[in-house]
């Protein structure tokens, strides 16, 4: 209070600065947490997507898996072997099995 004219003094109020640091801190940290974990996503799937082309490619080496016929004697080859009867029976069996189902 002013002691000359009896009229009280306005009190000076500190703000303090530490709520506005401290969301910028949390923010940040979401950001970063974010950012690590989609990185590490990414990581995990290239590290599938490379085992398993590693696990063709000594597949294809063994000669497991056939690769990809492009030469047209080999063509005609699995034309000539391919069952297209064995595969209407086969497909045929699937469709009925799928609408007994319904």
């Amino acid at each position: 209070m002013n002691e000359e004219s009896g009229v009280p003094t306005p009190q000076e109020h500190k703000t303090g600065s530490t709520g506005p640091f401290v969301g910028i801190v949390i923010i940040v940290l979401v950001l970063i947490l974010g950012g690590l974990y989609f990185w590490g996503s990414y990581l995990n799937e290239q590290d599938a997507l490379n085992a398993s082309e590693s696990a063709i490619e000594e597949s294809s080496a063994d000669g497991d898996i056939a690769g990809p016929a492009d030469e047209p004697d080999r063509i005609e080859s699995d034309l000539d072997s391919f069952d297209a009867a064995a595969f209407d029976a086969s497909l045929e069996a699937s469709l009925q099995a799928a609408e007994s189902e319904f």
